[in-house]
């Protein structure tokens, strides 16, 4: 099964020309999403405001955010955070397509918007962290340990119209039925009603915040389904940060913190409060 690279935080790219002795004494710009919950977010952002609300970078939050503070402190990096949504994304001239945060470029992105052949070949990737592909959702009275489809063999199951799951679903000739839906919250509502045994639903990041007792809105929490843990991802997206093609020492030094961090907890620690640790890559 083929897995799928992604850029950590929607695609930002990087400054080009700078010798690594010049990079080292600069601040890194670490583009994020302002609307990616709960990995990366800006409290109070809109698509109108977002840009100009959080000039310096002081009100990144997420996940992603944390364990970027915790990196740079553990390597002794200067960083600000840039807000960057998909609209500020611009594609320079000559073939060399370098997407752009409001203009302006940035050193290190932690987005999402995977690799294409253009990006590819201007970015390098550090360790992937974590994984954001496909998910299980069933009713929370649900207690069976479900591993992959397979589990499901004979029930009627939900997909998201357009997703991975719903090309793969019926293909898969393990299911009665398979019950397509326009949008997530009616596949949700499908299986809180019992409309459906399970969900076979598209983010495993989302699902597993939003419906987390620590960190789901009472309205998601209404509707009595969990996203299974023991899941294995049939369509696994690896996340992981970028930066320019050929930095090889900041990219290091990524790695190594990663690598730390990893090893003494941290990084549990931080993707835990957000309810999102069973996505971590051991």
């Amino acid at each position: 099964m083929k897995k799928l690279r992604l850029i950590l935080v929607l695609g930002a790219a990087v400054l080009a020309g700078l010798s690594t002795a010049t990079a080292q004494q600069q601040v890194l710009r670490v583009g994020y999403a302002p609307f990616g919950t709960p990995v990366t977010f800006l409290a109070g952002a809109t698509p109108a405001s977002y840009a100009t609300l959080d000039p310096n970078g002081a009100m990144a939050q997420g996940a992603n955010i944390d364990l970027m503070k915790a990196v740079a402190k553990d390597a002794g990096l200067q960083i600000q955070f840039v807000a960057v949504a998909v609209g500020d994304y611009a594609t320079m001239g000559g073939g060399n397509q370098i997407p752009l945060a409001n203009g302006k470029t940035v050193d290190i992105t932690l987005g999402s918007g995977g690799p294409s052949a253009a990006n590819a070949g201007l970015l390098d990737f550090a360790r992937p962290i974590y994984n954001n592909g496909d998910c299980l959702m069933v009713l929370k009275s649900d207690t069976k340990q479900y591993n992959s489809w397979e589990d499901l063999k004979g029930e009627v199951v939900g997909v998201q119209k357009g997703a991975a799951p719903a090309d793969g679903a019926p293909k898969s000739g393990l299911f009665k039925e398979v019950k397509v839906y326009d949008v997530a919250p009616d596949l949700e509502k499908a299986v809180s009603a019992g409309q459906v045994k399970a969900g076979l639903c598209t983010s495993a990041v989302a699902g597993a915040y939003r419906f987390n007792p620590a960190t789901g809105t009472p309205e998601d929490l209404a509707l009595g389904i969990q996203i299974v843990k023991s899941y294995k991802m049939r369509f696994p997206i690896e996340a992981a940060w970028a930066v320019r093609k050929g930095n090889a020492e900041l990219l290091a030094k990524l790695n190594a913190s990663v690598i730390k961090l990893k090893a003494d907890g941290t990084i549990k620690t931080i993707y835990a409060k957000y309810g999102i640790d069973a996505v971590l890559i051991n």
